[in-house]
């Protein structure tokens, strides 16, 4: 597309600004953490589970389209494996570009047949120096997908779950930011505060030069603020 010509003058400057033109048009991807709600130590932490029906989640937005290559999050458990660590087969990871009820994830993946996907690497644990509200130890918990996940610029809402132990996500660093709960798959996401530990990782699509970036799109549905009706906070 940028090949130049070089036997005249003329065909050099067409071609010039040609090639000029392919490269104002081209969209580099660019690494970047593209969302992150640091943990808050000494936090609060909510149960969260799809089977037993306490769905949590928060939100991210996509400047621009491009690709989601990994995950962190951090929360407890009380499940240890024999010798130490944590069973992180669990986990159920979906993503929604939509807060009404029954919408469908443009993603989701676990390792337990909840879903359609087996999470295609694993999900990893490893320790940290803070705690919960209870002085509990919070773990930090990490994916790094083999196929990223390729999605268009909009809003987005990141659900994670686990289906095998009593799992706690811990809120995250996002003053006046909101999480999102509700009871079931056929129920409206529902905002509340706090929201929650989370780092998106991935790479961004570079608009053209010149070209103003697009905005960042609302979710379609509802989204109402309200009491935690269904937030399960962790027992003192």
């Amino acid at each position: 597309m940028s090949r130049v010509a070089t036997h005249t003058p003329a065909h050099f400057g067409l071609t010039a600004t040609l090639a000029t033109v392919c490269a104002l048009l081209a969209a580099p991807a660019s690494a970047a953490v593209i969302a992150s709600q640091a943990p808050v130590d000494g936090g609060i932490d909510y149960e969260s589970t799809v089977t037993f029906g306490y769905h949590n989640g928060d939100t991210f937005a996509m400047s621009n389209s491009g690709t989601v290559t990994g995950l962190e999050w951090w929360g407890s458990q009380t499940l240890e494996l024999p010798g130490g660590g944590r069973d992180t087969t669990g986990f159920y990871i979906r993503l929604f570009n939509d807060l009404s009820a029954n919408a469908v994830p443009v993603f989701e993946c676990d390792y337990l047949s909840n879903s359609a996907t087996t999470c295609d690497a694993p999900v990893v644990a490893s320790t940290t120096n803070i705690t919960n509200i209870f002085i509990d130890p919070v773990d930090k918990f990490s994916i790094t997908f083999a196929t990223p996940i390729a999605l268009a610029a909009g809003n987005y809402l990141l659900s994670i779950g686990n289906e095998l132990d009593v799992w706690y996500w811990l809120e995250g660093n996002d003053p006046g930011g909101l999480g999102y709960y509700r009871s079931a798959d056929n129920e409206d996401w529902t905002g509340a505060d706090p929201g929650f530990s989370l780092t998106v990782l991935g790479t961004l699509n570079q608009p053209p030069v010149g070209l103003p970036e697009p905005g960042t799109l609302a979710l379609l549905g509802l989204a109402g603020v309200g009491a935690a009706l269904s937030r399960r906070k962790r027992a003192g």
